[in-house]
């Protein structure tokens, strides 16, 4: 008898680690197949914390307009979307893909986190403004660290490069940034093509002259 209690606890306590286990997982396979079980099994072993972190919801995109000083006819390059592309093109061999997509996501990292500084000094600042004047002062507050934040100026130079690969003199252009946010299909419309995702701007800078060594 102490042996059929012990297996029916021991049963019912390794029944509900795999199942928080499984349920907790970012989307996959199992949780789309049992839906109906994850819903009743939410409501009878409600928790408030999880195993895992939350998978992202947003990738990020960096586009360079450039633009001729003279002419003013401008191209547009997105280049996170590109790197990521060649780096899956050149594996195994990928390994300047690879720092080139260290540098820049770091760089867009940092340029984001003085961002996040600066709408939180700002907030503090003017507790009573609206969103639009927020939204623009932290724009102009970042834009001012353009030539002493190493992050900034990496991705400055970055454009610059761009320019260069692209037959477009650097000294010749003017440029700007434009960093969004893409969201990522849930997976289970991952590769449903008719589901559109929308994409956002969290920073756009002014036109502004860049070279390979600014």
């Amino acid at each position: 008898m102490k042996k059929l209690y012990l297996y029916t606890i021991l049963s019912f306590f390794l029944f509900y680690w795999v199942s928080t286990t499984l349920f907790n997982m970012p989307e996959n396979y199992f949780k789309i197949g049992f839906g109906e079980q994850y819903t009743f099994f939410h409501r009878l072993f409600y928790q408030r914390w999880s195993f895992f972190a939350p998978p992202p919801q947003f990738n990020d995109r960096l586009y360079y307009i450039i633009r001729d000083k003279k002419s003013h006819q401008q191209r547009t390059f997105e280049v996170i979307g590109q790197i990521t592309q060649q780096k899956q093109l050149k594996a195994p061999f990928n390994q300047e893909e690879n720092l080139l997509d260290y540098a820049v996501n770091n760089s867009v990292l940092g340029m984001k986190n003085i961002q996040q500084e600066n709408i939180k000094l700002i907030r503090y600042l003017h507790p009573d403004s609206s969103d639009s004047f927020i939204s623009k002062a932290t724009l102009a507050m970042t834009w001012q660290h353009n030539n002493t934040s190493e992050a900034i100026r990496t991705l400055k130079r970055y454009g610059a490069l761009v320019a260069l690969k692209n037959n477009l003199p650097p000294a010749d252009q003017e440029f700007k940034m434009v960093l969004s946010q893409k969201q990522i299909p849930k997976f289970k419309d991952r590769n449903n093509k008719d589901v559109q995702t929308a994409e956002a701007v969290v920073f756009e800078s002014p036109f502004y002259s860049a070279s390979l060594n600014n």
